[in-house]
């Protein structure tokens, strides 16, 4: 999303307006000390306000959301008592990145959009009802479903409450206008956009470390939250199907392992393999890209995937994934160098020790952003 922002802002005037995230917050978590080079306004709300209400009335205003139409994340995150959109300037394009804005976007009274825009990155009610399946303590699953059904619901009038929905791929529109009968008037395919500095950067931050690492042989990446089952189906593809043979035939490589809260069972199973560098969570992810050889995919269900997917491509990293993976990005990426599609295991593992420590990655590494990814190339003439 801050990429996306930076791509409209070499063109536009943007301003940014966040819900608990000041700039400074934002400078940390995008690691750039001034990530917009100055050229947004970032208008922060809501950080003072809750800090003020306590955790006791925020409670209190997420359970009163079971006994309405709101789904509750929608009244956590956007309430309607802290909508200040009225204090804006008048603006061109308004764009909402998340179906839980529902609670906003239900009301237009003195706000000043000339265009407004809802830019869909998953089917937020898929994720609750994973999260139901999954959730071990009942009253939880319960809520899950309950905000489901509530996503579902507000999914299909979404289209009324905007002028157009923005879709990250071509299935997924298609998805959309299947599922929940959007429109295709009102669509637009508008992927994640990069920002070809970002890569840049990456990229001799890469070579900078190339002496370092290359005594380390490949190394490859997983990153995951741990406690999230698609993440944690992905890993043990990993080690189940791709660990044993590494093994068996003496891999030298390095598999790192990012993310937070593995199960004692996954820490277990991780130390099984002397390979494998549990990194925990990590508040800098820069040493670990520049690391890596190649990053791996493998999608066993669930959403959120394609993202990390494209972030690895975008910074100049060799992917390795399955079909399922890839089903929802462009189609233009298929082809690129940069990655690397099968679902054969033993094809996987053919390939990882095909993998000669960096040397892949380094003669990758000063190939251009691809195109499709290139949010300068996607922005540069929005004009429409």
């Amino acid at each position: 999303m801050f990429d996306q922002i930076r791509s409209l802002a070499q063109w536009h005037d943007v301003e940014l307006v966040t819900w608990k995230e000041s700039a400074d917050r934002i400078s940390r978590k995008t690691q750039l000390s001034d990530p917009f080079q100055g050229k947004v306004k970032v208008v922060s709300w809501g950080e003072d306000e809750t800090s003020r209400e306590g955790i006791g009335k925020r409670t209190l205003r997420t359970l009163n959301s079971l006994f309405s139409a709101a789904p509750s994340p929608a009244d956590f995150y956007y309430p309607r008592s802290l909508d200040h959109r009225q204090e804006l300037s008048e603006v061109d394009l308004a764009i909402y990145h998340y179906t839980y804005a529902w609670n906003w976007l239900s009301s237009r009274d003195n706000v000043r959009e000339k265009t407004r825009v809802l830019h869909f990155h998953n089917i937020e009610s898929d994720l609750y009802r994973l999260r139901a399946e999954n959730e071990k303590i009942g009253p939880f699953r319960v809520i899950h479903r309950m905000n489901a059904r509530k996503l579902t619901d507000i999914e299909r009038i979404l289209p009324n409450l905007v002028d157009e929905c923005w879709y990250v791929s071509a299935k997924d529109a298609s998805d959309f206008q299947t599922r929940l009968g959007h429109p295709a008037a009102c669509q637009r395919v508008r992927p994640p956009s990069y920002d070809p500095a970002r890569l840049l950067q990456r990229q001799r931050r890469f070579v900078e470390d190339l002496d370092q690492s290359r005594r380390m042989g490949s190394v490859l990446g997983f990153v995951g939250t741990l406690d999230f089952a698609p993440n944690i189906l992905s890993l043990e593809w990993i080690l189940d199907r791709l660990g044993p043979e590494l093994l068996r035939r003496g891999w030298s490589g390095t598999l790192r392992v990012v993310g937070r809260n593995p199960s004692p069972e996954m820490r277990e199973k991780l130390k099984q393999y002397p390979f494998v560098e549990y990194l925990g969570f990590l508040t800098d992810m820069e040493d670990f890209w520049s690391s890596l050889s190649a990053f791996l995919i493998p999608h066993i269900e669930g959403s959120g995937v394609r993202v990390k997917l494209l972030d690895a491509v975008a910074s100049g990293i060799p992917t390795l994934a399955n079909s399922a993976a890839v089903e929802r990005v462009d189609k233009a990426l298929i082809g690129s160098s940069l990655l690397w599609v099968s679902d054969d295991p033993q094809d996987w593992v053919r390939r990882i020790l095909s993998i000669d420590g960096h040397q892949e990655r380094k003669l990758l590494a000063m190939k251009p952003l691809e195109q499709v990814l290139d949010g300068n190339f996607i922005y540069g003439d929005f004009r429409e």
